[in-house]
């Protein structure tokens, strides 16, 4: 007969600042549930910088590395996730928002049209990471020439 895994009981986090705007804004309180399923990429976690350890943030999984997450958070705009402070440990994973708009949280958007093969197949911001009918002209930075139908 097998054996019941009790599960540990969600966690209110309270979101503050506007880097996974327009996913969650400032003053949403979600659930996070710590342990339960392995972390994929597009999730939504809470986690902790290894060069921020004071710092608790609400970032969206992009892939695993060093043993740790890559967190980008959905609004382009705020870079104060894996691109300014490296890799993160994930302590939970965001199940919903209850305050104020209580719901499950969207489906991930691309983030941009083209990126390294790393991020490929990761969506974030409505475009594709690394979508194979994309190319870029010369980096990240440069725009995006589609070379194929533009959606995901």
């Amino acid at each position: 007969m097998p054996v019941t895994r009790l599960r540990r009981p969600l966690s209110a986090v309270l979101v503050t600042g506007p880097s996974m705007a327009p996913t969650l804004r400032h003053g949403d309180a979600v659930l996070v549930r710590p342990g339960g399923r392995a972390t994929r990429p597009g999730d939504v976690v809470v986690a902790v910088f290894r060069s921020r350890p004071d710092l608790l943030v609400v970032k969206r999984a992009v892939r695993p590395t060093d043993g740790g997450w890559w967190l980008y958070g959905d609004n382009e705009l705020v870079t104060d996730d894996s691109r300014a402070y490296g890799v993160a440990d994930v302590l939970g994973r965001v199940v919903l928002r209850y305050w104020p708009r209580p719901g499950r949280l969207p489906p991930p958007q691309p983030l941009w049209p083209c990126s390294p093969p790393a991020l490929r197949g990761v969506t974030m911001l409505g475009k594709c990471l690394g979508d194979p009918r994309t190319s870029c002209r010369r980096s990240l930075a440069s725009p995006c020439a589609p070379t194929g139908r533009p959606s995901c």
